[in-house]
C-alpha cells in the first residue's frame, strides 16, 4: 500500500505543479482541479497490481526463501 500511496502523491504532485507552471498567469483552476481529483481516484486502481508486484519484489530481497521453507 506504500509503494502505491507514493507513486499516486508523486503523480498528484506532479499534475497540480507541472499544471500551474505550465499555464502560470491564466490558470484554469477548475479543469485543473478535476484532472488532480482523477489522478487522486484512478492511480490507486490502475496502478495497484503493480504495486503489489514492486512490494513482493522488495520484501523478497530482505527476506530470502531458503530451501528449508519450500515444502
Amino acid at each position: 500500500m506504500i509503494i502505491n500511496t507514493i507513486v499516486t502523491f508523486g503523480l498528484l504532485l506532479l499534475v497540480l505543479v507541472g499544471g500551474m507552471v505550465l499555464m502560470w498567469p491564466d490558470v484554469p483552476w477548475t479543469p485543473l482541479f478535476v484532472a488532480t481529483v482523477a489522478v487522486a481516484g484512478l492511480t490507486p486502481i490502475l496502478f495497484h497490481p503493480l504495486s503489489r508486484t514492486v512490494w513482493m519484489a522488495i520484501e523478497m530481497s530482505y527476506h530470502m526463501v531458503d530451501d528449508g521453507d519450500i515444502r
